[in-house]
């Protein structure tokens, strides 16, 4: 049974031209395919995060946009947070600058910058009785967030991976993981330079 070729030339290849000078169309030949070098992605995921205001974990869903400005990379994007898929008690939005670390088969990259959340925590009373009761008050703060992601690409330009993810405010701080998909618009088209087995010479009748 015919294999995929081995990624070790390719990503030789692939190191070499990201540390060339920036090239808008750069492009590797991977799998008879041809793929951007520089390229934007988006990946997203559901998790669990541990959440102080609530002081519990809860059921988390995110998307980003990941983007380059040249060889910069920059990530917009959120995430929800509540006790269950339908139950959304926050919400968080952010923007950072990132470092991608991009092979064949593989990715590794990390992000950190600004974020604004907004949502409620509970407050547990106690009345003049002994008796206990829980309220809700509403928050929104400027923070900081950090991501860390780690991605196995299943073809070059889409994969399945992890992220560990941190936000800190005034009012509380959250850390969690997700597993997440990814998928770039790195893909070109086919290999133009692939050659085509030769055929037979035929003779011709007279």
């Amino acid at each position: 049974m015919g294999q995929f070729p081995k990624a070790k030339g390719e990503d030789t290849t692939l190191v070499q031209l990201q540390k060339a000078s920036y090239s808008r169309k750069a492009e590797i030949n991977f799998r008879n395919k041809r793929y951007r070098v520089f390229n934007n992605y988006v990946t997203g995921g559901a998790g669990f995060v541990y959440n102080k205001g609530w002081n519990s974990s809860l059921f988390n869903s995110a998307l980003d946009y990941n983007f380059h400005l040249k060889a910069n990379y920059y990530q917009l994007g959120g995430f929800l947070m509540g006790q269950d898929f339908n139950d959304h008690e926050q919400i968080q939005m952010h923007f950072g600058l990132g470092y991608r670390i991009e092979r064949c088969k593989y990715q590794l990259s990390g992000y950190a910058g600004l974020s604004y959340l907004n949502g409620y925590n509970p407050i547990h009373l106690i009345n003049s009785n002994g008796g206990d009761s829980t309220v809700v008050y509403h928050f929104s703060a400027i923070g900081v967030y950090f991501s860390i992601q780690t991605y196995y690409k299943l073809n070059f330009d889409y994969g399945l991976g992890f992220a560990l993810f941190g936000d800190v405010n005034k009012t509380q701080y959250v850390i969690g993981g997700r597993i997440e998909f990814i998928f770039s618009g790195a893909y070109r088209g086919p290999d133009l330079e692939k050659k085509k087995k030769p055929r037979g010479n035929r003779s011709e009748l007279k």
